[in-house]
């Protein structure tokens, strides 16, 4: 049976909640859901079905047979639906994922970077796909379950321009991985979330009867069936290297691949030492897996292509700069070279600064994005020199 209409006090109190310091639709709009059957996205779902919208739920299909995010997934989204009483759209999105996603994280880990699936998929499948669809059949806007704010600055022509905050939950905050949403996808996206933090979300979920409240948390790439070496070997096999010192160019071991490293990367590395040691570079093209000590992964600067502004900006500025999810901001000097690409100089060297990866800007408060991209370039002034001092030598 779909929930009561009318709602609790828990849930009266986070009707509220929805709303503050949080750009919304106006009242009456059709909003498309996006949902994965998880308990955030349907909590997301049960508090629009509440309040002035017309709400639906909308799934993508992503994969057949195969994968955690189909596994259940559609079904669960479909269930909770019922329970709310909305309707529930399935869209097949499986060429597109494979052609948008799987690919070329596939290609990426070939040529010896580390790629975020979950950033394209957001910009590509979810208010990509899902949200041209949605406008199709009437929605002005595209919801998730993001932990994300949606920010509004009011221009000088009293048009807006928009940016992704950080949500309440600081631990959940999700706006490192929507940094690639354009002004037109922002101008159309709602974060019923945005001042919630997991253990309230919970409790929402029990409040609103949502079977699954209790539902486990997937913290794994979701095509990716077991272990990401496992896959990358089915896909790219094996190809036999050397692993040699940053510093000396001396052979240390052998490899079956560089496609199986990451910078940063400390295990199963397959040398036996003394001494910690570290993936520092990996050199595709010749097939090459640089290690070092820990010293040895620290980065001056660094170069980011496929920049997307969410605060356009044009002369060098001062920010703060995250190099990974779970990475701490380091204050920077971001210098826009072109449209699309930006040098980020860091105050102090920052370890592990991994290509693939995205730089995502945030202001000097760490309250809401300027702009990303994709990391492409990195330095460490005095392992260069040693390369090259290095190369110098040999030839």
């Amino acid at each position: 049976m779909p929930i009561l209409k009318t709602a609790s006090a828990l849930i009266k109190e986070a009707l509220e909640k929805v709303s503050i310091n949080n750009v919304l639709p106006p009242k009456g709009s059709k909003i498309a859901i996006a949902m994965s059957g998880g308990v955030d996205s349907s909590v997301a779902a049960a508090l629009l079905s509440q309040m002035d919208y017309e709400v639906f739920g909308i799934t993508g299909w992503l994969m057949e047979g195969k994968g955690k995010c189909c596994d259940g997934g559609m079904l669960d989204a479909g269930r909770i639906c019922e329970i709310i009483g909305i309707s529930h759209e399935v869209q097949d999105l499986k060429k597109l994922f494979q052609s948008t996603i799987i690919s070329p994280f596939i290609e990426s880990y070939s040529i010896g970077r580390t790629p975020v699936p979950c950033m394209p998929c957001n910009t590509e499948v979810k208010w990509g796909s899902l949200l041209e669809y949605s406008k199709s059949i009437g929605a002005s806007h595209l919801a998730s379950g993001h932990y994300a704010r949606l920010l509004g600055f009011e221009n000088t022509d009293n048009s807006y321009q928009y940016s992704i905050g950080k949500s309440k939950d600081l631990h959940k905050d999700q706006s490192y991985m929507l940094w690639g949403l354009s002004q037109e996808q922002l101008s159309r996206t709602l974060f019923p979330l945005a001042n919630f933090d997991k253990d309230e979300i919970r409790e929402l979920a029990k409040e609103f009867n949502l079977v699954n409240w209790d539902k486990e948390e997937s913290q794994d790439i979701c095509f990716v069936p077991n272990k990401t070496k496992d896959f990358l070997k089915e896909h790219l096999g094996e190809k036999p290297g050397e692993i040699k010192n940053i510093r000396t160019g001396k052979v240390l071991g052998k490899h079956s691949g560089t496609h199986f490293y990451t910078i940063g990367q400390r295990k199963g590395i397959g040398i036996s030492s003394q001494d910690a040691i570290y993936v520092v570079k990996i050199d595709s093209f010749n097939n090459v897996v640089y290690v070092g000590e820990k010293s040895d992964l620290q980065n001056n600067y660094l170069i980011a292509d496929g920049v997307n502004w969410q605060i356009v900006l044009s002369e060098p500025f001062r920010a703060l700069v995250k190099i990974r999810y779970n990475s701490e901001p380091s204050i920077c000097t971001v210098t826009p070279i072109e449209a699309n690409q930006i040098q980020i100089d860091f105050d102090e060297p920052v370890l592990g600064v991994t290509p693939g990866q995205a730089a995502v800007i945030y202001d000097l408060n760490n309250q809401y994005i300027i702009a990303g991209g994709w990391i492409s370039r990195e330095l460490n002034e005095s392992i260069s020199k040693t390369i090259h001092a290095t190369s110098e030598s040999n030839s």
